[in-house]
């Protein structure tokens, strides 16, 4: 078939937040990053999320407070639309991606949207079947033969992203021989192809930096939703639950301290943020580097507040104190388990003594401190989970406390364990398999019934503590701070109905929390 050169290329993110009552309200930094190298070599590059608010489905109600599971009704909603290409919700990205007109079409997908991606991905083939449509991300890097057995998928492009997408694209546009371009899957004929695997970017600092404008609805997002970036990429360890350090690497590639800075201040400028997400696998796993890379802000009066994801190893009270100086006000901490035992089976590489005692460093800080806690793990009893759940409890940590129900995504030792010991004995609903999901079940301690009574107490157990941190987070942050209550009172002046609205999920949220301690 013969096709005209690529020159206009669209990057979606397929939905899956905006259909269980939530959203991504940010440009995904993978993405940008992808759209920033191929604007850079001449193409006509941008960006559909379509998991922001503008895509929201109507039949779901949002609010301020983020609940951990979803709810029989909004998974309900969720497989429906999943299931029905031809409903509104669809229909609105279809015509979205039909004004671009693109000739390649690239989806970034995780394992929890890439039923979503396969959606994206017919849609563009009704819109015209020779457009050409590439997957890519962590799912279909390590399923391409599965994703390529949809015929609306071209090629797969596999791991790190940006050269192999732009040499792919070079090499269709050359009409020279695929088998040349490294890290890529795709058909030929009734057979696929797995070209071999391409390098990891040894220098990171050689990328352009990730281009947000790209994104069609750049104007949807506020300043502060703009500050992600990544300053590393790879991961030293082998947790058996995350597939990182086969996508990324196990060596971890930093950029130059003076290309963070220029990034920041990029992003400054253009989008007026001040306040910064490090999106790094684990901020702290070098000391040095850190303390560097808040001398540098701290050194250049950036002013900016910034959220980070650590290990509890290695941190130590001078690490905490260069974070809190150069504006760290929010750490998130992967506990996962109250329970030893579990601690070593997942491979975390830490321990209970170690988590304990940098919550205390943290709390000394008085930084602010979210929690990631799973359960469900093959091993677990009852009493494995008591133990989480008392942990959960025990810690009072200021933020929000984050719980997922163990889920085995393709790529992670636990999807390969679980094969093997026949708890996964056929082809998985990936719509259904998201760590979100009450009824995800992978344990042979308990039946169905039992694991879900537990997670909903569980649930409860959650809820109480994360309502309570949200409504102290809008008192103090707000209510009692003078320049925030001024620029809220400013913003509703003219807006009464919004100003109503939010009163009203604080209203709700102080419900939720009397129910929940009756």
């Amino acid at each position: 078939m013969q096709r005209k050169k690529i020159k206009k290329i669209l990057l979606v993110t397929p939905p899956f937040y905006t259909l269980l009552n939530d959203y991504i309200n940010r440009p995904l930094t993978g993405v940008c990053s992808l759209a920033a190298v191929l604007y850079k070599e001449g193409f006509d590059v941008a960006i559909l999320n379509t998991d922001n608010i503008k895509h929201s489905l109507p039949s779901l109600k949002h609010s301020s407070y983020k609940k951990n599971l979803i709810d029989e009704n909004e998974e309900a909603i969720y497989i429906q639309t999943i299931k029905d290409i031809s409903l509104p919700f669809w229909e609105n990205i279809k015509n979205e991606i039909y004004s671009y007109s693109p000739d390649a079409v690239g989806i970034s997908s995780l394992t929890p949207n890439y039923n979503s991606a396969i959606n994206v991905a017919k849609i563009v083939k009704s819109i015209d079947p020779n457009i050409w449509v590439i997957l890519g991300g962590v799912h279909p890097s390590f399923t391409p033969e599965e994703t390529l057995k949809n015929k609306e998928v071209d090629f797969v492009v596999r791991g790190e992203g940006e050269y192999n997408l732009l040499n792919l694209i070079s090499t269709l546009n050359d009409a020279s021989n695929l088998d040349k371009v490294n890290g890529i899957s795709y058909r030929m004929g009734d057979t696929i192809v797995h070209n071999k695997p391409a390098e990891l970017i040894d220098n990171l600092d050689s990328l352009p930096f990730p281009m947000k404008e790209l994104d069609l609805d750049i104007d949807v997002y506020s300043s502060e939703s703009l500050g992600a970036m990544m300053t590393s990429r790879g991961c030293p360890f082998s947790c058996i639950y995350c597939a990182s350090n086969k996508f990324w690497g196990k060596r971890v590639r930093f950029r130059s301290i003076e290309n963070v800075i220029e990034e920041i201040k990029r992003i400054k400028e253009k989008f007026g943020t001040r306040f910064f997400i490090f999106d790094d696998d684990t901020f702290n796993i070098n000391k040095n580097r850190v303390i560097s890379l808040c001398d540098a802000i701290i050194g250049e009066k950036l002013n900016i507040e910034w959220w980070c994801e650590i290990r509890p190893s290695p941190i130590d009270k001078e690490m905490l104190t260069k974070m809190k100086d150069a504006g760290c006000v929010s750490i998130s901490l992967g506990i996962e388990t109250g329970d030893e035992s579990i601690l070593k089976n997942i491979k975390k590489g830490t321990t209970l003594t170690q988590i304990r005692k940098c919550i205390d460093m943290i709390k000394e800080q008085n930084i602010e401190l979210s929690t990631f806690f799973m359960i469900g793990f093959p091993w677990e009893g009852k009493r494995e989970i008591s133990e989480t759940i008392k942990f959960m409890k025990s810690i009072k940590s200021s933020g929000t406390v984050n719980l997922s129900i163990v889920t085995p995504y393709p790529g992670t030792e636990l999807y390969e364990l679980l094969i093997n010991e026949g708890m996964i004995k056929e082809q998985i609903d990936w719509g259904l398999c998201f760590h979100h999901r009450r009824k995800n079940f992978f344990n042979k301690n308990f039946s169905d019934a039992e694991f879900l009574k537990i997670v909903v107490e569980a649930e409860k157990e959650c809820e109480k503590i994360n309502i309570k941190n949200f409504m102290s987070r809008t008192i103090r942050k707000q209510l009692l701070n003078s320049k925030k209550m001024f620029q809220y009172i400013r913003k509703y002046a003219r807006r009464p109905r919004q100003f109503l609205s939010k009163l009203g999920e604080y209203f709700i949220a102080l419900q939720k929390l009397v129910n929940l301690k009756k």
